[in-house]
């Protein structure tokens, strides 16, 4: 279930603030400067979730390596982000986006009108995407994506 979300590849990521699992806020000034994937997910310990989340950390050292900051999104609230980064050993940071604000700024689609979009962005130092990957049935395809982007 591959979603043609690349009409986002090109544009500039909209402003926007939210708090980390650690409580720290990040917005789009923080994602200025340096490459970041932005990767969003339905829900914090739900199986796909998981496989995805997992996936992009036993790819971390590839994504540090090329100096590209990676952060997980998703509606659920920090407490539940601080403990799901720890149950699975997560070295980047979660990012809650409560009302799925940034989400809807960027046009992202729910799956079957109520699923939130598992799509993952990969944005240049500028603040431009250049690279949009969705897909609610291959979790790991995601990392696989953005490692080519950021690998070229």
């Amino acid at each position: 279930m591959k979603d043609t979300s690349a009409r986002l590849d090109g544009t500039a990521f909209p402003e926007f603030s939210l708090k980390d699992d650690e409580g720290r806020t990040v917005d789009r000034g923080s994602i200025l400067g340096g490459w970041t994937v932005m990767f969003f997910y339905p829900k914090d310990h739900s199986p796909g979730c998981t496989v995805e989340s997992c996936a992009f950390r036993d790819s971390h050292d590839r994504f540090e390596r090329a100096g590209v900051t990676v952060y997980g999104v998703s509606t659920d609230n920090i407490a539940s982000h601080r403990a799901f980064r720890a149950k699975h050993g997560l070295q980047y940071n979660l990012l809650s986006d409560r009302r799925g604000v940034l989400a809807k700024d960027l046009g992202l689609r729910k799956s079957l009108g109520f699923i939130p979009a598992r799509t993952t962005l990969v944005i240049d130092g500028n603040g431009i995407v250049q690279s949009t990957y969705s897909s609610h049935t291959n979790m790991k395809g995601h990392v696989t994506e953005a490692l080519k982007v950021i690998e070229s």
